[in-house]
């Protein structure tokens, strides 16, 4: 279902100071809701791409997990005569 593109007026019972600072802490949230500051988390677990991915920084790289009964962490990078090198990071998630 579509998100209402409007979520009606911020209504302010009284003139009060206290009534102000509610009605602009519901604006606030709303725009950082807006913004994806607050609000539901949508975690991704892939990345879908069409384009490259790059890697700057030579000591980092794609890492990788096993399928060993323990599983380990694999970093893959590259090497200037262009092989590939893993190295393994242990059993903890880097």
């Amino acid at each position: 279902m579509a998100e209402p593109k409007s979520r009606g007026p911020v209504l302010v019972a009284s003139n009060d100071l206290a009534e102000i600072n509610r009605a602009l802490a519901q604006l606030v949230e709303w725009i950082d809701e807006l913004s994806g500051l607050r609000g539901n988390v949508h975690p991704f677990d892939s990345i879908d791409t069409t384009d490259d991915v790059i890697v700057d920084l030579a000591t980092s790289g794609v890492v990788l997990k096993d399928t060993q009964a323990r599983p380990h962490y694999w970093r893959v990078t590259v090497n200037t005569s262009g092989s590939l090198v893993t190295t393994d990071l242990g059993i903890s998630k880097p």
